[in-house]
């Protein structure tokens, strides 16, 4: 009996212990896991901060998305942002700017407990969202009338931020930054009309050799990932993926915010791609649908994901005075509402910059062309105000470098459309051993001759749309190049860091 009693008490003993011990593991594991969420919410309130020394000083349009811990309040009050956490209040102000928060198009007074914010910056206002779509909405109807005055020094950016400053440098070149490259090797999308994902994997990758210091690294991330998993026609995309159509088009931002969520693999000197994409032009008729019966399973090592996007500059058009009679352009906002010289700014400050715009450069355009129907998608690389290629295709020395992926080749790219649908333009690469520069020169120079040589190779009822030449796979655009402003680059993302998880 005495026995059995001390046996009982050993128990009782040890499972006090033991409680004692997992009470005070779990004390350690809350006080660790609140430790996590102050300095998560400490984070993010220097992210705001720096945001509003960012945009205090940066000129045009500003999107950003931002991620928001847990348990956070967002209000506004006394032209301040209020970020509510454990019933504390932390002001942030943001001078000499009108702040509204928004959903569902009108105006609220608080965000409660939202999992990302969106910031939208256009002139002397800050739009403030949780929603994507209400981002769009803000965009489209705040911002695509932004001019900035090309002559204006307070277009400048000075910051510590930045990667390089821009002081006045003639030419740049991220592919050639004291002898070393920060960009990817350059593929061909074949006939998959899907520059954006393109553009996408181009940035991530660029910008992850930048912010590692990995030049010439030769990073190949998968188009192929992006393009089949952000698309409408996959019943697993995400939401902001549904206006994206795979190899029909999309925007590079959605890919760009894609491989935040998932992040994207690697693709071995673009094997993948060429097996399963390079050959795919779905039509209209396919969607929704997938993309040519392609399925593409998201890694979950072995990855890059991008901590965040900004729009730098968004052009979107204006259905009503952007577009003219019959649907033809009428007249489109110029250069993207930045400057040439706060381009270049930016592409110092923040790396390469994924872009899109449209192809319409000839220097007598006709304007019943239907230029938003030639919509690209790709990477900026550099500019050169002084670059012999520019002088002798079109008559100017100032060009921006734009790296593509319809192979690394030089040749003529002449943007030809149907005159019986605007809708229906391709682009016709003419490789440099049947077609010299100066010869593309002249069909630059002159929109008939240029007419009358796309109706010799492709007969009648086609016309010239624009004229750019490609060397060794880099596109040389001159700035402003036609009747409508700087139409490519037209819509401007730059990434901040990109991290990678093994």
């Amino acid at each position: 009996m005495k026995r059995v009693q001390i046996n009982l008490l050993n128990v009782g003993i040890i499972l006090v212990i033991v409680g004692l011990a997992i009470g005070i593991y779990y004390i350690y594991i809350y006080n660790l896991k609140t430790s996590q969420q102050n300095i998560e919410f400490q984070n993010f309130v220097q992210n705001i901060q720096n945001l509003e020394n960012t945009i205090t000083t940066f000129q045009g349009n500003y999107f950003i998305r931002l991620s928001v811990p847990n348990d956070v309040i967002i209000y506004y009050a006394n032209n301040s942002i209020v970020l509510n956490y454990n019933n504390n209040n932390y002001s942030i102000t943001f001078n000499n700017y009108n702040i509204s928060l928004y959903n569902n198009n009108s105006e609220i007074n608080y965000l409660l407990y939202p999992n990302e914010i969106y910031f939208i910056k256009s002139n002397n206002h800050i739009y403030i969202t949780n929603n994507y779509n209400e981002s769009e909405y803000l965009i489209d109807n705040n911002t695509y009338n932004m001019i900035i005055n090309s002559n204006n020094s307070n277009n400048i950016i000075s910051s510590n931020d930045c990667l390089y400053n821009y002081t006045g440098q003639t030419s740049w070149n991220w592919g050639d930054v004291n002898g070393d490259s920060y960009l990817p090797p350059i593929g061909n999308q074949g006939t998959c009309g899907d520059c954006w994902a393109w553009s996408a994997a181009y940035a991530i990758a660029s910008n992850y050799m930048i912010y590692n210091n990995l030049p010439n690294l030769s990073l190949y991330l998968s188009p192929t990932e992006i393009a089949v998993n952000c698309n409408v026609g996959n019943p697993n995309s995400p939401g902001y993926c549904q206006d994206v159509m795979g190899c029909l088009g999309g925007l590079p931002y959605q890919g760009i915010q894609f491989s935040e969520e998932y992040g994207i693999g690697t693709d071995n000197n673009y094997n993948t791609y060429y097996q399963e994409l390079a050959d795919c032009s779905t039509n209209i008729s396919n969607y929704p649908g997938d993309v040519c019966g392609q399925s593409y399973s998201i890694p979950n090592n072995n990855i890059y994901v991008p901590d965040s996007e900004q729009y730098l500059a968004s052009g979107f058009l204006d259905s009503e005075e952007a577009i003219g009679p019959g649907g033809q352009l009428a007249a489109l906002p110029p250069s993207g509402d930045l400057s040439t010289q706060q381009i270049k700014q930016d592409l110092l400050c923040y790396g390469p910059l994924s872009i899109s715009g449209f192809l319409g450069g000839l220097s007598n355009q006709d304007t019943s062309y239907y230029l938003e129907a030639t919509g690209h998608a790709t990477l900026l690389v550099g500019f050169n105000d002084n670059s012999n290629i520019c002088q002798e295709e079109y008559n100017q020395p100032g060009c921006w470098i734009i790296q593509n992926e319809w192979g690394q080749q030089s040749a003529c790219i002449i943007v030809v459309y149907n005159t019986t649908n605007y809708y229906d333009t391709t682009p016709l690469l003419i490789p440099n051993n049947m077609i010299s520069i100066q010869s593309c020169s002249q069909l630059f120079l002159n929109q008939n001759f240029c007419n009358y040589y796309v109706q010799k190779v492709l007969g009648s009822g086609y016309n010239c749309g624009g004229v750019y030449w490609m060397n060794n796979g880099y596109i040389y655009v001159p700035y402003n190049s036609t009747p409508y402003g700087q139409s490519l680059p037209y819509y401007i993302i730059s990434i901040n860091n990109v991290t990678y998880i093994s």
